[in-house]
């Protein structure tokens, strides 16, 4: 792997390459439920916390499609960093199982998901997009975290 700048390390660049190679997208983690788990258990020995996470549909045409669904894991007021660290990998992780559950069960999907979509669910594979960051990246981008979430309550 080539020399990446401190200031343009981001969470996919933690992990080791053939992680990087299974990834959907060159420049997110975005992974099956098992090497999510690994990446996981990876940016949390490193000291980042995992700001949120999505799902991904690959369909069998190699594409790959982002139903409207997703979660985050906020810092609590006057939590400490490695506290964030380990709350925000273990509430991914049991959103992982819950969600892999409800995947295998048929369940994944809401009830009013477009029908031309669900008949395809059987053909489709079910990836986990993680958004992690250290430090020093969410120090310097608090207020900009907060106004989104003010934003995302309207």
């Amino acid at each position: 792997m080539d020399e990446i700048p401190m200031d343009e390390v981001n969470e996919i660049h933690l992990l080791p390459e053939d992680l990087q190679r299974k990834s959907l997208a060159e420049r997110e983690i975005v992974l099956m439920s098992d090497d999510t788990r690994t990446a996981i258990d990876i940016l949390e020995r490193a000291g980042w916390a995992i700001l949120g996470w999505e799902p991904w549909l690959k369909l069998p045409d190699g594409t790959h499609m982002h139903p409207v669904i997703s979660g985050d894991f906020p810092r609590e007021a006057l939590e400490d960093w490695p506290t964030y660290v380990h709350r925000s990998a273990q509430l991914c992780r049991d959103m992982l199982e819950e969600e892999q559950r409800e995947w295998d069960q048929g369940t994944f999907l809401p009830p009013d998901f477009p029908p031309y979509w669900r008949e395809k669910i059987p053909s489709m594979i079910l990836y986990f997009c993680l958004t992690a960051a250290d430090s020093h990246w969410c120090s310097q981008h608090r207020k900009t975290i907060h106004f989104v979430k003010i934003a995302k309550k309207d």
